[in-house]
């Protein structure tokens, strides 16, 4: 598992055989991670000290994407697991 607790606007890290975005949304009104690896149940988690957080799951081939809306773009950590 990696987490990323900076101000990013979008990144894309290929990590633990996956593919990892994260970051604020193009509108500014959300945080957004998404993962996908192509062999392995796996995760993704995006967290705003006050606006709670999001977490998704899925099967290998398929993208989690955890979203939190209606926040400013500062203060968010991005996470993603590989099962």
């Amino acid at each position: 598992m990696l987490a990323s607790p900076m101000i990013v606007y979008a990144a894309t890290q290929y990590v633990d055989g996956g593919t990892w975005n994260y970051g604020v949304c193009h509108t500014m009104n959300c945080g957004y991670s998404d993962y996908l690896h192509p062999t392995q149940y796996h995760s993704s988690t995006v967290i705003h000290p006050t606006k709670g957080s999001n977490y998704a799951e899925a099967y290998a081939g398929y993208w989690a994407q955890a979203k939190v809306y209606n926040i400013p773009p500062t203060g968010m950590s991005y996470y993603y697991n590989v099962y």
